[in-house]
């Protein structure tokens, strides 16, 4: 049945017992063949609500020395209606819980994802630095080049090899700095 909203699941049995088989010491049968129990209708009938979760409320009615089953119909829908408000009420916990599980993953993810621009920023930034101090040092190293070359051998010629290694040398200063590479706006 569904009750609320919630599918409750029963069943009509009917009690047996267990008896000693009369075949169990026929010395004429094989052993394999021989059956050590029987089992036997009672006539005795039980409701029984089959809802897994709901320990503690009843959910088996059956027919008693007095009673019938028949008379415990009342009592049985109202334990139904028991049971569907507990398995409702256990649903919607699971859900809620399952929701916060999700949201709490969620808030996980997007604090990973600040974490690794974050991360990508700061390694852009080192790289920008170490790029910006190695072309600081060679146009440091190409003006010391110069200042020694001029001291020792007089002027520089245009278009000699030496001007033409600190033009190369100072390009390749320019390539490196970061800052050199940012346009005006």
């Amino acid at each position: 049945v569904r009750i609320d909203g919630e599918p409750i699941h029963f069943g009509l049995e009917e009690r047996i017992r267990r008896e000693a088989h009369p075949n169990q010491h026929n010395d004429r049968l094989p052993a394999w063949q021989r059956q050590r129990f029987a089992y036997v209708a009672t006539g005795k009938l039980l409701l029984k609500i089959t809802e897994w979760g709901t320990q503690g409320l009843q959910k088996v009615w059956a027919d008693g020395k007095t009673a019938k089953v028949e008379s415990c119909l009342n009592e049985f829908i109202g334990g139904l209606q028991t049971v569907a408000h507990v398995v409702k009420a256990e649903r919607l916990r699971r859900e809620a819980e399952h929701r916060a599980r999700l949201e709490a993953q969620q808030r996980q993810w997007t604090e990973e994802e600040r974490r690794k621009k974050e991360e990508t920023r700061r390694n852009y930034l080192i790289k920008d630095v170490e790029s910006w101090t190695q072309a600081r040092s060679i146009r440091t190293y190409v003006t010391a080049f110069k200042e020694k070359f001029i001291a020792r051998y007089g002027d520089i010629q245009a278009g000699s090899q030496v001007d033409q290694w600190i033009t190369w040398s100072s390009r390749q200063a320019d390539c490196l700095d970061p800052l050199a590479q940012i346009e005006p706006s």
